[in-house]
């Protein structure tokens, strides 16, 4: 089967996806809006860019301001519309069997829904909105008028253990990642000293840096740790990262604080391996691979309840989930997960028992042909 991914740029979490499908006998292909190759994996697949238009400056100036006032931040890719002709040649250049398409409200996806429905072409939702919820509004409505697909796939959920909405037509398709390692090679603190993992893009204000050294210097006393913070820095803020290095030195961390700046994906492995504990205090994250990355390396994590990843842990057993945004919660659970060595131990293998169980390449293939059988079928 030919199966086509439009999303408006390949991010690294369809690394494992892409490699289970090609190994299944599968041909994959994606189109992009934008490709950022300082932060993805070409290796499996290099998308293709579909050409855009920009907006006219009148509209740019009220999108950027509507953007700016209800959203929080400006997203470039809703200032610009696809070249629809590009996008049909696209199509009938592969000739996919099967279409996955991002959401519903960029603007690649809105004109590539159409298309798809012009040309005959089965088409899958793909958001990471959580499965048991009803849809949005707008999704209703496109529904209604027959413009997207009843179908969709989701990696988030709320409760462990469900699969499938019959409300919604959506199915549960879990991120996955399939580093190879075996298990039993991990060695927790050594030297008494506990490698704490932060992963987030230094541009980030919602990743919540600040709020991780605001707690670690609260419990430097009580906890000897070495931190290392990872993230991509090619459009990063410079305001916002001088303002991380500030609070590095306000809180006397220097030497125990280290920044690390676009590590390329295939070299992740290796930070995994050579960390006990992963954290990431984000504020309402629609789904984040790190933490599942970490448990791939039997790395506990601690995450936080507007993560859409949560429902993969498991308080007390392979991490905790604390409150967003609270920095009390957050000190108290880094005291409990470090208290000693057996237990990072103990859980960071719960963490991969878990990640092996529920994140694995033949769970992601049943689910996922599961909700491709519903779509081609229907």
């Amino acid at each position: 089967m030919k199966i086509l991914f439009i999303l408006p740029r390949y991010h690294t979490n369809q690394y494992f996806w892409t490699k289970t499908l090609k190994e299944k006998g599968h041909e994959v292909f994606y189109l992009v809006a934008e490709k950022v190759p300082a932060l993805e994996n070409y290796a499996l697949a290099e998308p293709t860019v579909v050409g855009h238009k920009p907006l006219p400056n009148w509209l740019q100036t009220v999108l950027r301001w509507y953007m700016n006032t209800f959203v929080g931040k400006v997203r470039d890719q809703f200032l610009s519309l696809p070249e629809r002709q590009h996008l049909r040649q696209c199509l009938k250049d592969i000739k996919p069997d099967l279409v996955v398409i991002r959401e519903v409200s960029y603007p690649l996806s809105f004109f590539s829904f159409l298309e798809c429905k012009k040309l005959g072409i089965p088409a899958i939702r793909y958001t990471q909105y959580p499965l048991e919820l009803p849809e949005r509004w707008l999704t209703r409505l496109l529904k209604f008028l027959n413009i997207v697909p009843k179908i969709s796939i989701t990696p988030t959920r709320i409760k462990r253990g469900n699969r499938q909405n019959p409300d919604t037509g959506a199915y549960y398709v879990p991120l996955i990642t399939d580093f190879p390692f075996d298990g039993a090679s991990k060695h927790y603190a050594p030297y008494d000293v506990v490698r704490i993992l932060f992963v987030g893009k230094f541009v980030s204000v919602r990743k919540n840096h600040l709020l991780l050294l605001d707690a670690l210097n609260q419990v430097k006393s009580r906890l000897n740790f070495k931190l290392t913070m990872v993230g991509g820095d090619g459009n990063a803020d410079p305001k916002y990262m001088a303002l991380i290095k500030k609070h590095i030195e306000l809180y006397s961390l220097a030497d125990r604080v280290e920044l690390q700046a676009n590590v390329p994906h295939g070299e992740m492995g290796k930070l995994y391996l050579e960390s006990d504990l992963f954290v990431l205090p984000s504020a309402n994250e629609a789904f984040s691979i790190s933490p599942i990355e970490a448990m791939n390396y039997a790395v506990p994590v601690i995450i936080t309840d507007t993560n859409g990843a949560k429902h993969a842990v498991i308080d007390g057993e392979n991490g905790y989930v604390v409150k967003t945004n609270d920095t009390a919660d957050l000190v108290e659970k880094l005291l409990l997960s470090t208290k000693d060595t057996d237990t990072l131990a103990k859980m960071g293998q719960n963490a991969f028992l878990y990640h092996q169980k529920e994140h694995s390449p033949e769970l992601m293939y049943e689910c996922f042909m599961r909700a491709v059988y519903q779509a081609t079928e229907n």
